[in-house]
């Protein structure tokens, strides 16, 4: 999906996790190590450029950003 995705010119990934979710949380870690971090009460909002994309801007994107849950 997201290769998909990236190829359709979407720029970033950002995802909602709960903070009680280590598994995920060292998943993004391994496979993102320039993911941002935003720490806010009962979730992380975790964001990443995509591969050839623009660099994710702080505070969200619009646009061409891919939000997943």
């Amino acid at each position: 999906m997201i290769t998909r995705a990236a190829a359709r010119g979407v720029s970033a990934l950002e995802m909602e996790v709960l903070p009680e979710n280590r598994p995920m949380l060292a998943i993004i870690s391994r496979l993102w190590a320039d993911a941002k971090y935003e720490y806010d009460g009962g979730s992380v909002t975790v964001r990443v450029p995509l591969a050839g994309g623009a660099p994710v801007p702080e505070g969200g994107g619009h646009g061409t950003a891919l939000r997943a849950a």
